[in-house]
């Protein structure tokens, strides 16, 4: 099996995004990952869940609702402080993209 096939071979975020909560939710957990990201480079350190709210001036309930939407994508995740640490190395590949260019990477999670 060549490098390129081991690639391909990992899901995107988006395909795992989709496969777990359909389109529309699947799209939430891409803009709560991405929405992670903003936030964490505007404080300067990885924020805590009740960081996040307070910068994106949301309610607990409602980023509640986001983190627990993506924990059923990422089990093994808490919040997507990970993930989001995994992404900045490929930074210039999807960053142009937003939302779409960041479902669009493939990461061995």
């Amino acid at each position: 099996m060549s490098q390129n096939d081991t690639a391909t071979s990992i899901p995107t975020l988006a395909q795992i995004a989709i496969a777990k909560k359909g389109v529309i939710k699947g799209s939430r957990v891409l803009t709560f990952i991405a929405s992670w990201a903003i936030a964490e480079e505007a404080l300067g350190h990885p924020p805590s869940i009740e960081e996040y709210a307070e910068w994106w001036k949301e309610s607990r309930s409602t980023v509640y609702r986001e983190q627990a939407r993506f924990r059923e994508c990422f089990p093994h995740e808490t919040t997507p402080q990970r993930i989001v640490d995994l992404l900045k190395a490929q930074r210039s590949s999807w960053k142009a993209q937003g939302v779409k260019g960041l479902g669009q990477v493939r990461l061995a999670l």
